[in-house]
């Protein structure tokens, strides 16, 4: 239940925390607009938020997953007994609410400020808000498809991983991540 409390805590607390609550009701509010620019696809990112809730909710009654809300590979892949896939699922669609909300956000600020503002006049809250929306944007791809090839080693279907087709010159630099003058054959004896 740790596992649980986790990926409920981060994916569904404190990503859309601060830009689904606080964002959607006071970012209008201090650029002067009526209302965020794509109602539609806001109300559409509380719908997927709730049906990842669901799918959560479904995997919390199930069992659970028991592999950290990190998904480290080897506990989430090969060796999982558990619903990681359905928790996968989960975060992947309460993701796409991040991303229809980060959208939302950035299209408001930039597009609807009242005239007059310009972007050295916005509140601070509305700077960190913009920064967070791209973030989100940016991230939230790389979630996607980290847990679309934890769901694909599940059930094992094969794809293309570097480590085994071809990637011997990838283990070659990643072998080489340590600076050379820190190398243990290099430094000086006590």
């Amino acid at each position: 239940m740790f596992t649980m409390h986790g990926i409920v805590m981060v994916f569904f607390f404190l990503i859309p925390s601060i830009p689904a609550t606080l964002g959607n009701s006071l970012a209008p509010l201090m650029i002067g607009a009526r209302d965020l620019a794509f109602p539609k696809i806001n109300l559409l990112s509380w719908y997927l938020f709730s049906i990842g809730g669901l799918f959560m909710l479904g995997c919390i009654i199930g069992g659970g997953a028991d592999t950290g809300w990190t998904f480290c590979t080897p506990y989430s892949s090969v060796f999982a007994r558990t619903n990681v896939v359905l928790a996968v699922v989960a975060i992947f669609i309460a993701g796409s609410s991040s991303i229809l909300t980060g959208l939302n956000l950035v299209v408001t600020i930039h597009k609807l400020r009242a005239p007059g503002m310009g972007w050295l006049r916005l509140p601070l809250f509305l700077w960190s808000l913009c920064a967070t929306s791209i973030i989100q944007l940016l991230g939230t791809e790389l979630m996607f498809f980290g847990g679309l090839f934890i769901a694909f080693t599940a059930y094992r279907i094969r794809y293309r991983d570097a480590f085994v087709h071809g990637g011997k010159h990838l283990k070659m630099e990643l072998g080489r991540s340590t600076p050379r003058c820190c190398s243990p054959a290099r430094l000086p004896s006590p």
